[in-house]
């Protein structure tokens, strides 16, 4: 079932410079909501009838409060539910944790990150109390993501925050090849082979301050316009329709279904297929994502299968996943 939570890209600004940024978010970054189109914006989403919540994320909401509490209190009064991804930075101390917490209108969801890199700048106490003062605003739907590509970091990080958090919301992302995230991987971090598994990102787009749609909630703001993840822009297009080309894009559905690593297996049987010796980031769907849809030959291959047999396939499980999604809604 595709998601009811569509992203914003509230700022990219942020305070601390993590080495394994897809974005390169930082202090010095400058690129935010206006009020005026943050506004129109949640009008605009709350208007399709399609989404339940809308998780802010950027960089870091929490360093540009006055925006992120105007973006909450907008989402309310639409009536939506506010998510906000964050690193807990404003959480150095329980009472300004639970301080920070109160200031805002009420938050639905608080999604926290950690990992070597953000505990570089943030030790893991300061989660530790953003989770406790979230419990006693009673926001319980908290979830903690830690990047890592190393089993033994993973492990120690969940045995830590194990007394605050159940297991089943603590989840790893691997380290994505881009922004200063590029520079990051170690030789070890690479593996043959693929990560088999659907495509979760794709379930759910988000919006940028510049108004791009995006088709997924990956790394794909760095990506150049008129890559198929950047998939049309509010200035001159309706969200509906934009989300109509996503959700009926076979090559998306493909992944989003099957997971990269399907495509990947059938352009095995062209000419122009990445080699079955090609290494890939281990654990890390986007990257092999990434190197299909970048790639106008695998592109063209897959465009031209999707119409044929295959095609038909994806069609077949796209429409039962809308009966089932529509069933007892009345449409």
């Amino acid at each position: 079932m595709d998601s009811t939570t569509i992203g914003l890209l509230l700022t990219l600004a942020c305070p601390l410079r993590c080495r394994h940024c897809y974005l390169s978010s930082g202090p010095e970054r400058t690129e935010e909501f206006e009020h005026d189109s943050l506004e129109a914006v949640i009008r605009t989403i709350a208007s399709t009838g399609r989404f339940s919540t809308i998780c802010f994320s950027g960089g870091e909401p929490f360093y540009r409060k006055e925006l992120l509490s105007s973006a909450i209190h907008l989402a309310t009064s639409h009536r939506l539910n506010s998510a906000v991804v964050t690193s807990g930075f404003w959480a150095g101390t329980p009472e300004s944790a639970l301080h920070t917490l109160k200031s805002l209108p009420p938050v639905t969801e608080l999604h926290l990150s950690t990992d070597t890199f953000h505990q570089e700048y943030i030790p893991p106490e300061y989660v530790v109390n953003a989770i406790k003062a979230a419990r006693e605003l009673n926001i319980w739907a908290v979830t903690l993501g830690i990047t890592t590509l190393q089993p033994l970091e993973e492990a120690a990080m969940k045995r830590f925050f194990s007394d605050y958090l159940d297991d089943r919301y603590i989840f790893s992302q691997a380290l994505i090849p881009l922004g200063r995230g590029a520079h990051q991987l170690r030789e070890e971090e690479l593996t043959m082979g693929f990560m088999e598994t659907p495509c979760d990102d794709l379930r759910m787009q988000a919006i940028t301050p510049s108004l791009d749609i995006l088709a997924c909630c990956g790394p794909v703001l760095s990506l150049p316009v008129g890559h198929p993840l950047r998939a049309g822009n509010l200035k001159n297009e309706n969200l509906v329709d934009v989300l109509n080309r996503i959700n009926d894009d076979p090559i998306l559905n493909l992944m989003k279904l099957c997971g990269p690593w399907k495509a990947a297996r059938i352009l095995e049987h062209t000419e122009a297929a990445p080699s079955p010796g090609s290494r890939f980031i281990k654990g890390c769907a986007c990257d092999l994502c990434l190197t299909l849809l970048g790639d106008d030959r695998y592109l063209k291959i897959l465009r031209v299968l999707m119409t044929g047999l295959l095609g038909k396939e994806i069609e077949e499980i796209t429409s039962l996943r809308k009966k089932i999604e529509n069933f007892g809604t009345g449409r």
